[in-house]
């Protein structure tokens, strides 16, 4: 047996829809609109994406089990380069989804949504 043992990672539709989100700048947008504390090892924009990858991969997961559900999925490609799966605590969900409500729902889709109106629809 060789030195490099070979495996591979299943990330089903999971690559196209992190690619659609950096295309969009979710991520960026919700960062430059909320900021990002310098304690944070995981931004309020990388919890969003993750929180989306989540949703539209099993529909009715429970946000406690985001990091489990991470586990065995190549974060790093997905999200952030220096981000792993149990970097996604329900803490950190939790502080995201108080930040994103406390700073304007609406403004933070509109933009979101204009962007990727711009993008795909000229």
């Amino acid at each position: 047996m060789s030195d490099f043992e070979q495996f591979s990672t299943s990330i089903d539709h999971l690559g196209v829809i992190a690619v659609i989100c950096d295309d969009i700048g979710i991520s960026d947008i919700i960062d430059e609109l909320i900021g990002i504390h310098h304690n944070q090892t995981v931004s309020c924009g990388q919890a969003t994406k993750a929180m989306i990858l989540n949703m539209l991969a099993i529909f009715m997961r429970p946000l406690y089990l985001l990091s489990k559900y991470l586990d065995g999925k190549p974060v790093h490609r997905l999200i952030a380069e220096n981000l792993r799966a149990k970097d996604f605590t329900d803490d950190v969900l939790g502080r995201t989804l108080d930040k994103l409500y406390e700073h304007d729902l609406e403004a933070i889709f509109l933009k979101i949504s204009s962007v990727a109106f711009s993008k795909y629809c000229d």
